[in-house]
């Protein structure tokens, strides 16, 4: 039987709150992109929030410096790319920038992906601070 005493006592901080969304994370892929989305995006959001209020330390590393590297280069080359594809056929993309929705914009999804840049920074950031363990994650599932 739960106790309800027990329960509120416990203090359940902010760092807790990140640690069980990252704990939780691989329901979400079991249940669909949509839920993925927005668990990583709740992830990315309270882990901020979370880093800003107790100051913890960013990791600089060769690494997090090539994969933003990549990720720039990706955007510079994709929009490089769409803009040539739209000047080269001119008549065909008057009509076509004009039907095409914000989602499908390549230019759009190669900026969308500056999340997992986030991502990468913010989960290597609680894992410096150890915060976030992986012998705890085992234990859970």
């Amino acid at each position: 039987m739960i106790n309800l005493k027990n329960i509120k006592n416990q203090k359940y901080s902010d760092l807790k709150f990140v640690e069980t969304i990252f704990y939780t994370l691989p329901i979400s892929f079991i249940i669909g992109n949509l839920v993925l989305s927005l668990h990583l995006l709740l992830l990315i959001i309270t882990s901020f929030f979370s880093i800003k209020k107790h100051n913890l330390k960013f990791r600089y590393n060769k690494l997090i410096f090539l994969i933003i590297i990549f990720f720039i280069y990706l955007f510079i080359s994709t929009a490089i790319q769409s803009t040539e594809i739209f000047n080269t056929y001119k008549k065909i993309t008057d009509f076509y920038l004009e039907k095409l929705p914000l989602e499908n914009d390549p230019i759009f999804k190669s900026f969308a992906l500056i999340r997992f840049v986030l991502l990468i920074i913010v989960i290597d950031t609680l894992f410096f601070n150890k915060i976030l363990n992986l012998k705890k994650f085992k234990k859970r599932f």
